[in-house]
């Protein structure tokens, strides 16, 4: 999550860009790839990765509902979006979820520019949810406790991106991958109190890493050998967090929910960097991020029992969050990610066989910007389109959604550069889910 500053220097130095003889890399290129692939922030020196701050969507309903489920959070994974749903469910359930990541990237060069640029989009799975509910009985039934045990992958950071250089007779190419997450072990209870009111909360143990790589290959017109370079990032990272949720069902066909995430502070420490094999170096600090109350407030209705549609509006301030490192003023790096999602499902059922059918939409500002030359950047909104189906048996229910991402924005590759791009990213992620009753 801390990504490539500490090596600029000794990448500037392993690479005069002299093009006489010597290894290069050139800087111009190197920038360019910060503000499209890294997409990161400056806190003080230090690049922090905004992936610790873009959500990951868990399980496969709540994902092809446009993420609109709060007041809905009906199954297997009702601790990751809201702890009060848990009440509602009264049998032993396991889920397990995972997540295939792949799209397309261009890029767009203004018409002065001399340099052509080529980019691909890598492949890249990753683990979604593993988690169990499991009913808690006797003395306690009139409240119905239901309590829920899972492994999160809160933000994912696995990628992988190629990409190619060509200016001239020189060409240099690219291979960026990035591995590891942010995870959390979580536990939660959800009561019902009352006939239409459920209330739950969760404790979530936070943990995880992240290994950066970037391999460059440069081959000039004028040489037989190319030139290569790699560079190398890591650090883990952990804190704790609380989240508290409740869902009131006033009506048959309308139900409420609300779903608070309590401020907390993330560690990141461990952080090396590497130019090459045999040297490895360490930053012997520790970096907090302190995030702060955020909050996700949902509607659902269902007019029939087949239909149900959702709408959710999620309060990110990012703007109030504060990186501190060994200063006594932290910086607020980031900016506010407000979203408002809409979903609906309808169910068909043939014979004992049920099939749901989902879509959504939802727009989310990025944290990475539209750079102009004087260096401004205003923030870039993504237009996300949700769909999805199941196949529910009596035993077993299997889910898949399909979420794509459409982002575009310009960039610049130096302030003091004229030359200008335009990055256009189309990103899907596969998500399929299983449960089962045990």
């Amino acid at each position: 999550m801390v990504t490539f500053e500490f090596v600029f220097n000794s990448i500037q130095q392993h690479s005069t860009a002299k093009r006489n003889g010597e290894n290069f890399v050139t800087r111009k290129t190197f920038i360019l790839f910060i503000l499209i692939y890294c997409s990161t922030v400056t806190a003080q020196g230090l690049r922090i990765d905004r992936s610790i701050i873009i959500p990951t969507a868990n399980g496969a309903k709540g994902s092809a509902m446009g993420q609109a489920f709060t007041a809905i959070a009906d199954d297997g994974s009702a601790l990751a979006w809201n702890p009060a749903g848990l009440a509602q469910l009264q049998v032993n359930m396991a889920a397990l979820s995972g997540k295939l990541g792949f799209g397309a990237i261009d890029v767009q060069q203004s018409e002065s520019s001399t340099t052509d640029y080529s980019a691909e989009q890598g492949t890249v799975p990753s683990m979604n949810y593993i988690g169990f509910v499991i009913p808690i009985p006797a003395e306690l039934k009139n409240l119905n406790p239901v309590s829920s045990f899972a492994i999160r992958n809160l933000s994912d950071f696995a990628d992988e991106i190629s990409w190619s250089e060509s200016s001239g007779n020189d060409n240099t190419d690219y291979l960026y991958k990035r591995e590891g997450g942010l995870f959390s072990l979580s536990g939660g209870l959800g009561i019902r109190p009352f006939n239409s009111l459920y209330i739950g909360g969760s404790l979530n143990f936070l943990s995880g890493k992240q290994d950066s790589s970037l391999l460059t290959i440069a081959k000039r017109a004028d040489e037989d050998t190319p030139d290569s370079l790699r560079r190398q990032t890591k650090n883990v990272y952990s804190g704790f967090h609380l989240e508290i949720g409740l869902i009131w069902k006033p009506f048959k066909a309308l139900s409420a929910g609300g779903r608070i995430r309590l401020p907390h502070i993330l560690h990141l420490n461990n952080i090396k960097y590497q130019i090459n094999e045999e040297d490895e170096q360490s930053i012997d600090t520790e970096i907090a991020v302190k995030m702060p109350l955020s909050m996700t407030f949902g509607l659902a209705l269902n007019p029939v029992k087949e239909f149900t549609l959702a709408l959710d509006y999620a309060i990110k301030p990012w703007s109030d969050i504060e990186v501190n490192y060994e200063i006594p003023n932290p910086d607020k790096p980031f900016k506010d990610a407000h979203s408002f999602h809409v979903g609906a499902e309808y169910r068909a059922r043939i014979h004992s066989i049920t099939f749901p059918w989902r879509v959504g939409f939802f727009s989310q500002p990025e944290q990475v910007g539209s750079f102009n030359i004087a260096g401004a950047a205003d923030q870039t909104i993504s237009q996300n389109f949700t769909a999805g189906f199941g196949i529910y048996g009596k035993n077993v229910l299997l889910d898949f959604s399909l979420i794509y991402k459409s982002l575009e924005y310009d960039s610049i590759s130096l302030p003091f550069d004229q030359s200008q791009y335009q990055i256009k990213r189309d990103i899907f992620n596969l998500v399929a889910q299983l449960q089962v009753f045990i």
